[in-house]
């Protein structure tokens, strides 16, 4: 083997990891950024039912306010 094409096929090998790496790189960034999608949309999904939640509580505790307005008023 002469010595150009020995050197043609380290140059070729050495671009060819680099191409790897970078699709590698790619590869992770989109992994990364559909994992935090997904945890935005897990977060957003959570918020939501958290104020489901107290909004029902809220509206819990004005029936029970608004009985014990009623059942005052009642006796008075």
């Amino acid at each position: 083997m002469s010595k150009t094409s020995t050197q043609q096929k380290r140059q070729l090998e050495k671009e060819r990891q680099v191409c790897q790496a970078k699709l590698q790189n790619e590869d992770e960034d989109r992994e990364r950024k559909a994992t935090a999608a997904q945890n935005r949309n897990e977060n957003k999904q959570t918020s939501h039912l958290a104020k489901d939640k107290a909004l029902k509580s809220l509206a819990r505790m004005n029936e029970t306010s608004y009985a014990y307005q009623r059942e005052y008023a009642a006796e008075a």
